[in-house]
C-alpha cells in the first residue's frame, strides 16, 4: 500500500527524456490496451503552501524557522513576487570554525533536497518535450521561469554576501553579517555520526577537479569513469536553477511524470491556496483551477495549459488538505454533461456518459494538514467508523461498507473521513454502476480513488510494515490534529480508505518516480479492464495434436506460453506445460548476446564476466556495479518489490511474436532446384536428419529476449538478447516501468544451404519489431546425417537440439553502415535461393528509417552481409515512407524470381530478380523521369503494410492481392478514412524480366469497382455480407478494387493468404472507448482472386460448425469476435479447420485441404 522509492532507481530517469515528442511514434503497447479503453479522470492537486519554499527536508532540518540554504544573486528575496525588503536568513557556511549546521543541510545524505553528485539534474521538461535552458555555472538563474529575469549568479567564484546568517537550528536569532561564499560545494557523509563535524568531507567544484561518476551520470562523457569540472559544475547549476527547493522539485518531478500521460486521459488540476470558489464547468468550487480535459499537446491543448500553470506556481498560505480533497470529491459528484462524467467535459455534449469511467485524485503535499475542514458537513463525520449506504449493481451486485480494519478509526473530521465519504457513496446515481472492480478495490460504482504523496515527511506509523496490524486491530490509527505528525498517518489513511496508494519522496528523482508509479498504476488498472490479453496462437500440423498459446497480462506486463494438447478433432484436452512455471534458475539459464566488436565469433554469454566494458556501460551505465541488475534480467527475483520492479513471472509479455515450432515441419521443396545447384541432391536426406532432434519452440518476448523452449516439458533451453536492445534493458527493472517492445517481431524458419561448409542449415530468422531497428539469424542444430539407413546417427537430446553462442549467426541493425536505412521491421522476412545460387533473406526496410524512404534489402542468409539494396526513392522527411511486408514469388524450380511489397504512400512495388546476375536485380518497370515506377499506386495515398498474396493468373503472370491500412503508430487507431482491398494483375510472365514501364497499371479505369452488401440471413447467429460482383474483363481490365464499408476505420494489417483457391483476408477496426472489453472488430473474407462467382460455400452460416452445401453460397464475409487472425490446419476429417487467436476452432470445411503450413504476425487480442 505504501512505497518509498530509493535514489538507486535513477536508472529509470533516462527513459523520461523520450517523452513529449510530437511526431507519430511506434506504438509501445498492444493496441487493445490503448485503443477502446475508456480514459480515466485524473485531478491533480499541488501543495503550494508557504513551506514549499524550503530548501531542505524534513521540516526539522532548519528547526522549523524556514532558513534558506542557497544564497541568491544580490541576495534576492525568497519569493520573487513577494516583495520582501528584509535580508534573507541564510544558514551559515564555515566562518572561522567548522559548522555542523553547514554540513547537515549541505549534504544530500542528511538533506536529500541538496545537491547529490550521484544524480543527473536536468532543466524542467516542457509540454512539447523540449527543456528549459541548461544555464552555465557561471550564469545560473535564480528564477528561470521568469522570462528575462536579471537574477544571474556565478556559482564558481567566492564572493562576499551580506545576510542574516543563522548558525543553529535551535534559534531564529540570526545576526546580520558578511561571509565569503563559494556556492558550488557539497559535503559527503563519510562517518557514522551525522552530528559530528569529522563525519563530513567538503567537496568544492573548482577548475581542475575531477569527481566520481555514478551510474546515473550519463552526462559525464569526457573522461572515463569520472566527471570533469565543467560537467560537475553544469550539473550543480542545473540543480541550483531548477531543483534547489521543494517547489522547484515538485515542478520538475511533475513535469517529468506527466509527460507520459496519454493524450486521451482527462486531466484537471488545482492548488491548495485557491481558497475562493469559481465556476468550474458550471460548478462553484474552490481548489480546482481547471476541470478534467483530454491531455492533448496542441497550441490550445490541455497539456500545454497544465505545464504553463505548473511553471507559474509560487508558494504561499497554509495546508488545507481536507478542504481541497472535499472540493475534488464535490467536483466528481457533479453529474452535468459539462462535468467530469460528460463525454466532453466543459461542453454540453449530450453523448451518453460512460458508466465505467474511473476517477482519480493525486494529492501531493510537504506538510501536515491545517486550517479549513471539509466544506461538506457529512464528510466531517467519522465516516470510516459508520456503516455506508447500500449500493447495487447491474449484475446482482450489492455492497455496503461496514467499519473494519484497516479502514476504521475513532476520530471524526479527518482527511481519511473525507476520502471514505467519496469512496463509499455512489457519486453519480444516474449512471449504471459498471466500474471494473478488483481484489484491491471492490467498488463497482462511480467513486474517487486518492493517491497521496508525502514530500519529506514521516508519521508515527510505518506504511511498509503496519498495515497488517491495522487490519487485525492490534494497532490503531492515531488521532490527527492541525500540524501534527499524526496527520501524515492520516494522509496514508486517506489513500487506504479510498483504495489508492500512499507514497513518500524526498528529492526530484523520488518524487518524479512516485508520480510515475501512480500514473502507471492508473494505466495498469485501465489496461486490465481490457482483460488478460493473448496474442496469436499457432497449431501444429495434424501429426502433432498440440497448440501453443502465448499470453500477456497488462497488469504487471508478464507473459506465459502454454502447450495445450488437442484431440484429433481440435478440441482442447489438457495443458501439457507452461513455460513460466518451468523457467530454469537464473544462474542456470543459457542466455547469450551479440558482441559486434569481437574479431571472430560474436555470440557471447549474457553474464557479467563475459560482457566487455563497452557492453556493460550500455546496459548498466557503467563498467562496474551492475551485477544485481544483470541477475535480475536473467531472472533473479531477490531484489523484486524493493530495488527492482516486481514481476508476475520471469518470462516477459509475448505480444506480436508468433511462436514457431522447429523440428521437421518445414519442407522448402529444394529437391526441385536445378541439378547443378549445390545442395539439391542432399535436401531430402537433410529433411530426414531434422527428424532426429527434439522439437524446440521459439518466440520473442518483451523481456529483451528471443526464447527457445523444449516441446517435451516447456523448459527454456536457449535465450538471445539482441545487441540493439541492450541499452533499454535497465528500463525493465524500473518499478515505474512503462511498457515498451523489445523482441517483438515475427519469426520465420528457413532451410539454407551453406556452400562454404557443404551442408544444409536450419535457421530461425527474426527481428525485434517495434523494439529496435534490428534483424537476426539463429542456427538451429541438426544432426550430421550420413544418408545410409544402416548407419543412422543417434538422435539429439533436448540440450543438443538447442542453439548455443556459436549458433548466433548475425545480428544487424541501423547502427551498421550498410543498414543505416533499416527501420522498424514488423513483418516476417522472406527467404530462399536466387537464380545466381545466392541464399538470401529479403525484407522491407520497415518504418521510421533515417531517410524515411521505402527500400528492399537482400541479405546473405548465413552472414548477414548486404547483397543488394533496392531503393524505390519514394518518401522523404516531409512525406515519411517505409516498405512493409514482402511476398516473394518462386519459379517451378523453387528459385526466387520476384518480390512484391507495399509502402505507406500507397505504392505497390515489384522487385525483379529474374536474372542470374545480381547487377540486374532492380525495382521493376524502370523510371518515369527520375522517379521509379510502382506496379500500382492507389488513387489517394493509402498505406499498404501487410505483405500481399498472389495467385497465378490463367492468362499468364500473377494476380497480386492486398489491402490498405496501418495500425502501428500512435494515432492510427483513431484513423477513420476508408481503405480498400485490391486485386492487381501483373501481366509479366512468371520469371520474365519486368523492365517496361507500360506493363504496370496506371489507368484507374482498368480497376473494376466491387462492393460488399449486407446479407440478412434469418435464423443465423452471425453478421454476414455478400458481394455485388462486377465481372472483370481481363482483355481490357487489370484488376479490381473493393472498398471496406462494413465499419468506419476498417483496415487490413494482416497478410492475406491463398487457401483452397481463394484469398483469405481479415480486416480489423479499433473500437471506440466503450465499457465493453476493448477489442478489434474483425471481418473475415474469403474471396475469389479474379472476382468470379463462388462455386462452394465459404462460411458456416447455419452454425453447425462445418461448411457444407447447406450453408449460404453467397456469403463471402462475416463479422466476428474471433481473437486474432485465423490459422488454417488440416483436420482429421480431411477438411480444413481454422483456429482463432484464442485457439478455438471457428469452422471446418470438407472442401479441399491446406497445401502447407504458414505463420502470421498478428495484433494481440483480449481473451
Amino acid at each position: 500500500m505504501a512505497t518509498k522509492i530509493s535514489h538507486v532507481l535513477l536508472m529509470a530517469m533516462p527513459a523520461l527524456l523520450l517523452a513529449g515528442e510530437a511526431a507519430a511514434q511506434m506504438l509501445q503497447a498492444p493496441v487493445q490496451v490503448t485503443a477502446g479503453v475508456v480514459p480515466p479522470n485524473i485531478m491533480f492537486t499541488l501543495d503550494d503552501s508557504g513551506s514549499m519554499n524550503l530548501e531542505c527536508v524534513p521540516d526539522e532540518c532548519t528547526g522549523g524557522f524556514g532558513f534558506s540554504i542557497t544564497p541568491l544573486s544580490n541576495n534576492a528575496p525568497v519569493n520573487p513576487v513577494g516583495g520582501y525588503s528584509t535580508l534573507r536568513k541564510l544558514i551559515t557556511y564555515d566562518k572561522g570554525s567548522p559548522s555542523i549546521f553547514n554540513r547537515t543541510v549541505r549534504s544530500a545524505a542528511v538533506n536529500p533536497l541538496y545537491y547529490n553528485p550521484a544524480v543527473r539534474y536536468l532543466p524542467w521538461l516542457k509540454s512539447d518535450g523540449s527543456r528549459y535552458p541548461a544555464y552555465a555555472g557561471t550564469a545560473a538563474r535564480d528564477f528561470p521561469e521568469i522570462p528575462g529575469s536579471a537574477d544571474v549568479q556565478n556559482l564558481a567564484v567566492s564572493r562576499p554576501i551580506r545576510a542574516r546568517w543563522c548558525v543553529s537550528p535551535t534559534t531564529s536569532s540570526c545576526p546580520e553579517d558578511s561571509q565569503n561564499v563559494y556556492v558550488a560545494q557539497y559535503f559527503n557523509l563519510t562517518g557514522s555520526d551525522i552530528k559530528a563535524v569529522s563525519s563530513y568531507t567538503q567537496v568544492l567544484i573548482q577548475p581542475g577537479g575531477v569527481y566520481p561518476k555514478a551510474a546515473a551520470r550519463v552526462d559525464c562523457t569526457t573522461s572515463a569513469g569520472v566527471c570533469t569540472y565543467a560537467e560537475e559544475l553544469q550539473n550543480f547549476s542545473n540543480w541550483y536553477s531548477y531543483h534547489r527547493s521543494r517547489m522547484r522539485v515538485a515542478i520538475a518531478g511533475t513535469a517529468e511524470a506527466f509527460s507520459v500521460i496519454p493524450a486521451t486521459y482527462r486531466v484537471g488540476y488545482g492548488r491548495l491556496s485557491k481558497m475562493e470558489s469559481s465556476d468550474i464547468d458550471g460548478l462553484s468550487v474552490d481548489t480546482i483551477e481547471k476541470g478534467v480535459r483530454p491531455f492533448v499537446d496542441t497550441a490550445a491543448g490541455n497539456k500545454g495549459s497544465f505545464y504553463t500553470w505548473l511553471f507559474q506556481q509560487k508558494p504561499s498560505e497554509g495546508t488545507p488538505l481536507r478542504r481541497a480533497m472535499d472540493a475534488v470529491g464535490r467536483y466528481y459528484s457533479y453529474t452535468d454533461n459539462k462535468g467530469p462524467w460528460g463525454s466532453e467535459p466543459g461542453s454540453n455534449n449530450t453523448a451518453p456518459q460512460l458508466a465505467c469511467r474511473r476517477s482519480f485524485h493525486i494529492m501531493m503535499t510537504d506538510g501536515m494538514w491545517n486550517e479549513d475542514p471539509a466544506s461538506t458537513p457529512a464528510a466531517r463525520e467519522n465516516v470510516d467508523n459508520t456503516a455506508g449506504p447500500v449500493i447495487t449493481g447491474p449484475r446482482s451486485q450489492r455492497y455496503t461498507y461496514l467499519p473494519s480494519g484497516p479502514y476504521r478509526d475513532g476520530h471524526a473530521d479527518t482527511l481519511a473521513d473525507v476520502a471514505m465519504y467519496y469512496w463509499n457513496r455512489d457519486l453519480h446515481p444516474g449512471l449504471a454502476n459498471e466500474v471494473k472492480a478488483s481484489d484491491e478495490n471492490p467498488a463497482f460504482w462511480q467513486h474517487m480513488v486518492n493517491y497521496t504523496v508525502a514530500f519529506g515527511l514521516a508519521g508515527i506509523l510505518n506504511p511498509k510494515t503496519d498495515l497488517p496490524a491495522l487490519t487485525s486491530g492490534s494497532k490503531s490509527w492515531p488521532q490527527p490534529d492541525a500540524d501534527r505528525k499524526e496527520n501524515i498517518d492520516d494522509l496514508w489513511h486517506a489513500a487506504v480508505n479510498s483504495r489508492g496508494r500512499y507514497l513518500s519522496a524526498s528529492n526530484t528523482t523520488e518524487y518524479s518516480l512516485a508520480l510515475q508509479n501512480i500514473i502507471n498504476d492508473i494505466a495498469a488498472m485501465n489496461g486490465n479492464e481490457a482483460g488478460v490479453a493473448v496474442s496469436s496462437r499457432t497449431l501444429t500440423p495434424s501429426s502433432v495434436t498440440r497448440k501453443y498459446v502465448p499470453e500477456f497480462s497488462s497488469l504487471r506486463w508478464s507473459g506465459d506460453l502454454k502447450a495445450i494438447n488437442m484431440s484429433s478433432t481440435g478440441a482442447d484436452q489438457n495443458v501439457a506445460w507452461t513455460a513460466a512455471a518451468n523457467m530454469p534458475a537464473h544462474g542456470s539459464r543459457n542466455i547469450f548476446t551479440y558482441n559486434k566488436a569481437a574479431a571472430g565469433a560474436k555470440g557471447i554469454a549474457f553474464a557479467w564476466a563475459d560482457l566487455p566494458d563497452p557492453m556493460r556501460v550500455r546496459v548498466f551505465g557503467s563498467a562496474s556495479g551492475g551485477v544485481d541488475l544483470l541477475n535480475y534480467l536473467r531472472g533473479d527475483r531477490t531484489n523484486e518489490a524493493g530495488t527492482y520492479r516486481p514481476r508476475a513471472s520471469v518470462l516477459g509479455d509475448i505480444v506480436n511474436s508468433t511462436p514457431v515450432l522447429v523440428k521437421d515441419q518445414v519442407d522448402g521443396q529444394y529437391d526441385f532446384l536445378p541439378p547443378n545447384v549445390a545442395g539439391q541432391s542432399t535436401y531430402r536426406r537433410f529433411l530426414t536428419a531434422k527428424k532426429l532432434r527434439q522439437a524446440q519452440l521459439f518466440v520473442g518476448a518483451n523481456d529483451g529476449m528471443l526464447h527457445a523452449f523444449s516441446d517435451a516439458n516447456g523448459a527454456e533451453t536457449f535465450a538471445f538478447v539482441p545487441d540493439p536492445v541492450l541499452g533499454n534493458l535497465k528500463n525493465l527493472a524500473s518499478p515505474v516501468y512503462r511498457h515498451q517492445y523489445f523482441v517483438d517481431g515475427p519469426l520465420t524458419e528457413a532451410d539454407v544451404y551453406d556452400t562454404t561448409a557443404s551442408k544444409w542449415r536450419n535457421l530461425v530468422l527474426g527481428g525485434t519489431g517495434a523494439g529496435a531497428k534490428s534483424l537476426f539469424a539463429i542456427n538451429v542444430p541438426v544432426v550430421n546425417y550420413p544418408g545410409t539407413a544402416t548407419n543412422a546417427p543417434a538422435a539429439l537430446t533436448s540440450a543438443q537440439s538447442a542453439p548455443g553462442a556459436s549458433d548466433i549467426l548475425w545480428n544487424i541493425s541501423s547502427a551498421d553502415p550498410d543498414y543505416a536505412e533499416l527501420g522498424y521491421v514488423l513483418h516476417a522476412a522472406q527467404h530462399g535461393v536466387m537464380r545466381d545460387g545466392s541464399w538470401v533473406v529479403i525484407v522491407g526496410n520497415g518504418y521510421e528509417s533515417a531517410g524515411k524512404k521505402a527500400q528492399l534489402f537482400v541479405i546473405n542468409a548465413l552472414t548477414g552481409a548486404l547483397i543488394k539494396k533496392l531503393d524505390t526513392g519514394a518518401g522523404s522527411a516531409s512525406s515519411p515512407n517505409g516498405l512493409g511486408g514482402v511476398r516473394v514469388v518462386r519459379d517451378a524450380n523453387a528459385r526466387i524470381v520476384a518480390a512484391y511489397a507495399g509502402d505507406l504512400l500507397g505504392n505497390l512495388w515489384k522487385f525483379d530478380f529474374s536474372s542470374d546476375r545480381q547487377s540486374d536485380w532492380a525495382v521493376a518497370f524502370g523510371t518515369t523521369g527520375s522517379a521509379r515506377n510502382p506496379l500500382y499506386a492507389t488513387a489517394a495515398p493509402e498505406p499498404i503494410t501487410a505483405a500481399p498474396a498472389y495467385a497465378l493468373h490463367p492468362a499468364g503472370g500473377v494476380m497480386i492481392l492486398f489491402g490498405t491500412g496501418k495500425l502501428h503508430e500512435t494515432g492510427d487507431a483513431a484513423e477513420t478514412r476508408q481503405r480498400a482491398l485490391y486485386g492487381v494483375w501483373d501481366k509479366v510472365l512468371l520469371g520474365a524480366a519486368s523492365t517496361t514501364a507500360t506493363d504496370r497499371v496506371t489507368d484507374a479505369s482498368t480497376m473494376v469497382a466491387q462492393a460488399f452488401t449486407p446479407l440478412p440471413l434469418p435464423g443465423t447467429t452471425g453478421t454476414f455480407y455478400g458481394l455485388t460482383v462486377t465481372p472483370v474483363d481481363y482483355h481490357t481490365k487489370r484488376g479490381w478494387r473493393l472498398p471496406l464499408t462494413m465499419s468506419q476505420g476498417q483496415r487490413l494489417v494482416n497478410a492475406p493468404e491463398m487457401t483452397n483457391g481463394r484469398v483469405s483476408m481479415q480486416t480489423v477496426t479499433p473500437s471506440l472507448p466503450t465499457c465493453a472489453a476493448p477489442s478489434l472488430l474483425r471481418h473475415e473474407m474469403s474471396l475469389a482472386p479474379f472476382m468470379k462467382a463462388i462455386e462452394q460455400p465459404t462460411f458456416d452460416t447455419n452454425g453447425d460448425t462445418v461448411i457444407t452445401s447447406a450453408d449460404v453460397l453467397t456469403a463471402v464475409a462475416a463479422s466476428t469476435s474471433n481473437n486474432g487472425p485465423l490459422t488454417w490446419v488440416r483436420n482429421t476429417k480431411g477438411g480444413v479447420t481454422s483456429l482463432d487467436a484464442s485457439g478455438k476452432g471457428i469452422e471446418q470445411s470438407p472442401f479441399g485441404r491446406v497445401a502447407k503450413r504458414y505463420w502470421r504476425q498478428v495484433i494481440a487480442q483480449p481473451n
